[in-house]
């Protein structure tokens, strides 16, 4: 497998994910909450352990990481973490989801 090379967020998401993004040699950085952040520190380059889904505090988190490494995308596998991904990802200006249509499917009835 060809390494990869960037500095991806992920924000939330399971083992399979991180272990995917390792064996790519992607640098990641994890947005995670509590109760899912133990097992899956070894995983990732970083970790900030926070409710992500407050999406004011996840931009300014993401904006001091990026002013150290730029990150150059925003991605969310997990339904509570779509929002804040995107969110992240436009104020960044970098690659992700765009908010919108991300919105607009989380309040669809």
């Amino acid at each position: 497998m060809r390494p990869v090379r960037g500095h991806v967020l992920i924000v939330g998401g399971g083992n399979p994910t991180l272990s995917k993004a390792r064996a790519l040699g992607v640098h990641t950085t994890l947005f995670q909450q509590i109760s899912n952040a133990p097992s899956q520190l070894s995983l990732v380059d970083r970790a900030v352990i926070f409710d992500f889904r407050r999406v004011d505090e996840a931009c300014a988190l993401a904006e001091a990481i990026n002013k150290i490494e730029k990150i150059d995308a925003v991605v969310s596998f997990t339904e509570l973490g779509l929002e804040p991904a995107s969110a992240i990802g436009e104020s960044l200006g970098c690659a992700c989801n765009p908010l919108a249509p991300v919105t607009s499917i989380l309040i669809a009835p």
